[in-house]
């Protein structure tokens, strides 16, 4: 006896319903198999049935559930593009080992910002029946595309208004950051501000898009003073720390500042010792180029604090006399004027006793004060017997 068993899936076969298990005897069996989904050729397999637990087996596929297969997806890696390159079938391109259909995603005329970006496809069999939709990735590297920065507009015209160089990209319009820096005796520092002022600045171009790459552009922009018109200079000059009397002027306190170059003379000159007090420093400052450039002044103000002297009292310890007893005041610097009272009085005390001493210094340049206590000592009473001559008793 002979059958011939078909199936849909090379990996199941059904088993005729006509084969009864209990008809089954020790006798072979040809049984006619065909791979139908392959179509490359016929198999005929001789079965031996040996008994009826065998038979048994083939009939339970019978009713098994068949299984779909997740089809086999190929996809390498693309290399890389430059930005501006837009997606097409030489990165997009997947296969599989079945026939159906991909969806990318980008998609197909996208264009990628520069860096790693991710390619993404679902891929959709025709026998939906037979295999499973499945999805695939790939990454592919994005350069930055070269790009030309170029600086123009840099000789302008002082008109009181911020003077902007022109910057163009190749590519056209690409996001770009410049700045402007003083420079050849130009007092600004570095700023994406547009200077107003007359005077010589640098300027720096960069790209501002991650999408491109190029050499920083610089130049110089030249702002040339109006008709007939000159600028004033802006000095800078703060008021310098406290000094001490006896301290000379230098370049602490003589160090103002222009925004374009020049020469400053200060009054007072460097060296000279201020009196203490609040005084006045001045300045007048010639520019360079007096042909854009006015001459300017500035002052400020310098606090010139008293130095300290030494005030040094002796002498004081005296004897009564019938006379004022005065302490002895030496100063530091010497001869410095000064006033002196005794238990706050100015004059100096006659009679024996203790007094409290206090000195303070009064030169205008120089503080200083000190105290003491000055003794007057009793005198010792002296008897005097004159001899010679007759008195005459008279009880006194």
């Amino acid at each position: 006896m002979s059958y011939k068993i078909t199936s849909d899936n090379p990996y199941f076969y059904k088993v005729p319903e006509n084969m009864l298990v209990s008809s089954l005897k020790r006798y072979s069996t040809k049984i006619h198999c065909k791979l139908a989904e392959f179509h490359l050729f016929r198999v005929f397999a001789i079965v031996r049935i040996y008994s009826l637990a065998c038979l048994s087996c083939l009939a339970i596929n019978n009713s098994y559930a068949q299984k779909k297969i997740t089809p086999v997806i190929t996809w390498l890696t693309p290399e890389s593009i430059s930005y501006g390159t837009s997606l097409s079938n030489t990165q997009l391109n997947a296969t599989s080992n079945v026939s159906g259909t991909f969806s990318y995603n980008p998609s197909a005329g996208t264009i990628l910002n520069a860096g790693t970006q991710k390619l993404s496809t679902t891929f959709t069999p025709t026998n939906k029946s037979l295999y499973n939709s499945t999805t695939a990735s790939v990454n592919i590297l994005v350069n930055p595309a070269p790009a030309i920065i170029t600086i123009s507009n840099t000789t302008q015209t002082y008109d009181g208004n911020p003077k902007t160089v022109t910057v163009t990209t190749s590519p056209l319009n690409i996001a770009t950051t410049v700045t402007y820096t003083g420079t050849s005796g130009t007092s600004y520092s570095t700023s994406t501000t547009a200077p107003t002022n007359a005077g010589t600045y640098s300027v720096v171009a960069k790209l501002n898009n991650g999408n491109y790459i190029a050499a920083e552009a610089s130049a110089t922009l030249l702002i040339n003073p109006g008709t007939n018109t000159k600028i004033d200079p802006v000095i800078s000059w703060a008021n310098p720390s406290d000094i001490q009397y006896g301290t000379a002027l230098g370049k602490k306190q003589l160090n103002a500042t222009a925004n374009v170059s020049g020469t400053f003379v200060y009054t007072p000159p460097s060296g000279a010792v201020l009196s203490a007090g609040s005084q006045t420093l001045s300045t007048t400052f010639t520019p360079t180029n007096t042909s854009q450039y006015n001459s300017a002044t500035q002052n400020v103000t310098l606090i010139v604090k008293k130095a300290t002297a030494s005030v040094t009292l002796s002498n004081l310890s005296q004897t009564y006399s019938g006379t004022p007893k005065s302490a002895n005041v030496t100063t530091n610097p010497a001869g410095l004027s000064y006033s002196i009272t005794y238990d706050s009085n100015s004059g100096a005390p006659t009679n024996a006793g203790s007094y409290s001493v206090s000195v303070i210094v009064n030169d205008p340049n120089y503080a200083g004060a000190s105290t003491a206590t000055l003794v007057i000592n009793k005198a010792t009473p002296r008897i005097t017997i004159t001899t010679g001559g007759s008195y005459t008793y008279d009880g006194t």
